[in-house]
């Protein structure tokens, strides 16, 4: 049995990107977890439909969430150096909004 899930809390580094396609809602953004005073990891978030809907209306840069998901990995290879290529996401399936942000009246998604 293989297990693959995340939960994360931190905040959002860029406002959410939305794009449509023919399968519907795609919201990306970036993640900062803070791990000291001075370092910070980075995720690069995806999420789809619903949970895409709520990224994209309610969560803005800088506003701390905590999102709940999988882990992603994407490989291919550089069409101009023919380097192997990979980049990591997380797949979010829910958001928790957290702080007193009097416009977010959804709290979790």
């Amino acid at each position: 049995m293989s297990i693959n899930s995340v939960q994360l809390i931190g905040r959002l580094g860029e406002n959410p990107e939305s794009t449509w396609s023919d399968t519907g809602l795609r919201v990306t953004a970036s993640l900062a977890v803070t791990i000291d005073k001075d370092t910070a990891d980075w995720y690069n978030l995806t999420a789809f439909g619903k949970t895409a809907e709520i990224l994209a209306n309610y969560v803005l840069k800088g506003e701390q969430v905590n999102i709940q998901g999988r882990v992603s990995v994407n490989r291919w290879v550089d069409k101009v150096t023919s380097e192997p290529r990979s980049r990591v996401q997380i797949i979010v399936d829910r958001v928790g909004l957290i702080g007193s942000n009097s416009r977010n009246a959804l709290q979790t998604v």
